[in-house]
């Protein structure tokens, strides 16, 4: 395609028109709009047909917030479902800037090999169950390097008016229950779990009952020394020594059995020679 523009030239010869050749462009000319700005229907930047309400061709910026949203995406106090992505530079958690993603009824992220959901009504998180019971629930395993359990603890055993329960009674109970006090059975366990500060405690409390226990003997192992020793000061042997003399005397009895039975034997042999010699 060809375009012909008249051009008045001079010389020696006189004017005369020349034909000037511009061969067709596929892109837009200088001044030939790429955006699209109807009073109504789609907007398109960069495109002259957008595919959706707002069609961006290219990169975009703001310095003042972006927000995608249906409703307030910052208060849950105007009694209408919002939800949507925020970006601002005013602060939103805090003293600091934030990127909010929002939604009333909760959020569900998606891949290929699991979901992740947080619950609208009740705030719980659940990663592998769409279903959480409690703030974060793990449909499986969990690896961490700490893990920081804030709860009651245990000393409450080493308080004076702290009740330990003698050693028989725990045995009854482990023979009736086959289970320790305090601590719950396999089956409870198995039904409900076990909670990780719960239990904690429950433990600690035990390996301090533990620790009394061995303190106890302790005390009564020395105080049985204590008498021993006494004992043995005023003259009186003690019972080491005593099963020590017993020992040592039925071995000097049957040391004599021993050799009253041997003379025994010579002696009747020596009556039966003089017996035969007689004869």
């Amino acid at each position: 395609m060809r375009s012909a523009f008249p051009i008045k030239t001079t010389g020696v010869i006189g004017p005369r028109l020349a034909l000037i050749c511009v061969p067709f462009l596929t892109g837009p000319l200088w001044g030939q709009a790429t955006n699209v700005f109807p009073s109504s229907g789609s907007v398109g930047i960069g495109t002259t047909v957008p595919a959706v309400t707002l069609h961006v061709q290219g990169k975009t910026y703001s310095s003042n917030g972006f927000a995608v949203a249906g409703g307030d995406l910052t208060s849950a106090l105007n009694g209408a479902p919002w939800y949507g992505l925020g970006i601002t530079n005013t602060a939103m958690l805090g003293s600091v800037q934030a990127v909010q993603l929002a939604g009333w009824g909760g959020l569900n992220f998606q891949t290929g090999g699991g979901q992740v959901v947080m619950k609208g009504d009740n705030g719980n998180v659940g990663i592998g169950t769409t279903a959480p019971a409690y703030k974060l629930s793990v449909n499986g395993s969990i690896q961490a390097k700490e893990v920081i359990v804030n709860t009651g603890w245990s000393d409450y055993v080493f308080q004076p008016h702290y009740h330990l329960t003698a050693l028989k009674d725990v045995a009854a109970y482990i023979k009736a229950n086959h289970h320790l006090p305090e601590i719950p059975s396999e089956t409870e366990v198995q039904q409900k779990g076990a909670g990780l500060g719960a239990m904690q405690v429950k433990l600690l409390a035990k390996i301090e009952e533990l620790t009394l226990y061995l303190v106890q003997a302790d005390e009564r192992n020395r105080e049985l020394q204590d008498r021993v020793a006494r004992l043995e000061a005023l003259g009186f042997p003690s019972a080491v020594k005593v099963a020590d003399h017993r020992g040592q005397h039925g071995q000097l009895n049957r040391g004599s059995q021993k050799r009253r039975r041997a003379h025994l034997e010579v002696s009747s042999l020596g009556r039966t020679e003089a017996r035969d010699d007689s004869n």
